[in-house]
């Protein structure tokens, strides 16, 4: 892979008490913020990352944390929904 890549985890309990997890992978912070919108409420972000190529023998060659600010947007998107809606 040789573009930069934005990638999450994430996590949605179930009513068993498990959690179910989901790698999401998108080549903008943008498309990775309208997947984990389009996910639904019940999903939360466990973690975000930016990873820059090349990705060699398992790991990449530098990954940034984008976590704050992938949950950060994520949480002002789904407020701005539920006024929206009228919640």
């Amino acid at each position: 892979m040789d573009k930069i890549t934005y990638r999450a985890i994430i996590e949605h309990d179930t009513s068993e008490g498990d959690v179910k997890g989901k790698n999401v992978v998108e080549f903008s912070i943008e498309e990775l913020i309208d997947e984990i919108m389009k996910a639904g409420d019940g999903w939360y972000i466990n973690h975000a990352h930016k990873c820059f190529p090349p990705y060699k023998d398992g790991d990449f060659k530098k990954v940034e944390s984008v976590t704050d600010i992938v949950k950060s947007t994520v949480q002002v998107r789904r407020l701005n929904q539920e006024e929206k809606n009228g919640y």
